[in-house]
């Protein structure tokens, strides 16, 4: 069984890593990359972290696109942790739409990016087991945010 503290006013905190809020869910990650990864930008896993093994995070590679984190809550610099929303809806979500999104749409992490794209290979259907959920449209060739279902938590 999962050990439960209050974190702070309105969020329970399991196993001192995950933060319950509403319906969304945070997790708390490491940065270990050579910048800060700014609010609002999509993060992978590094599955092969070596000093915090599955809680370092990253901007997409080939290697880590499978591993969707989920979306930075508010800016962590480098070596430094901070919270990644994982779970829930949200309604900045820093997207690319060199192919049109469409309400519905799964979109997933890019080489080398820190920015969503639709999964064009699937339209509503994802790819990844860990993806977002887009709840706005956004025109072609267009870059800013957009509202989505995070679906990074396994739920």
């Amino acid at each position: 069984m999962s050990q439960v503290t209050i974190d702070h006013a309105g969020s329970i905190r399991e196993d001192n890593t995950t933060l319950l809020v509403g319906t969304k869910r945070f997790k708390r990650m490491y940065n270990p990359t050579g910048g800060t990864l700014a609010a609002n930008t999509i993060v992978m896993e590094m599955p092969d972290a070596a000093t915090y093994a599955g809680n370092e995070i990253d901007a997409a590679n080939t290697d880590n696109l499978n591993y969707m984190a989920g979306v930075v809550d508010v800016a962590i610099p480098t070596l430094s942790w901070g919270e990644v929303q994982i779970g829930g809806y949200r309604t900045l979500i820093s997207v690319e739409s060199t192919t049109d999104i469409v309400i519905g749409d799964s979109l997933k992490g890019v080489n080398g990016q820190t920015y969503a794209v639709k999964d064009q290979a699937r339209g509503t259907e994802s790819t990844y087991q860990r993806h977002i959920t887009a709840l706005a449209a956004r025109t072609d060739n267009d870059a800013g945010t957009i509202a989505g279902i995070i679906r990074c938590d396994g739920r």
